[in-house]
């Protein structure tokens, strides 16, 4: 069986404010407060809020929006 890379899990708090994403790994997020936009470069532009749970894709490139200040649960693999 092949090796896999760790998890990378934990809570991650931002300000308001504007800032690019790209990483090759895919993130499973649950938004425990705030609320921001994603704005995918090539891809859908998506709203969440306190409540939301995302799955974000390996590679996924784009823009976020932080409106208010957000806090999340993450794990990337």
């Amino acid at each position: 069986m092949p090796e896999r890379e760790p998890l990378e899990f934990g809570v991650w708090e931002s300000d308001v404010g504007t800032f690019a994403r790209a990483t090759p790994k895919g993130e499973l997020m649950f938004i425990l407060s705030g609320a921001a936009t994603f704005i995918e470069t090539d891809g859908p532009t998506l709203s969440f809020g306190a409540g939301d749970l995302l799955v974000v894709p390996p590679n996924t490139q784009g823009t976020w929006v932080v409106s208010e200040k957000l806090r999340k649960v993450y794990v990337m693999a």
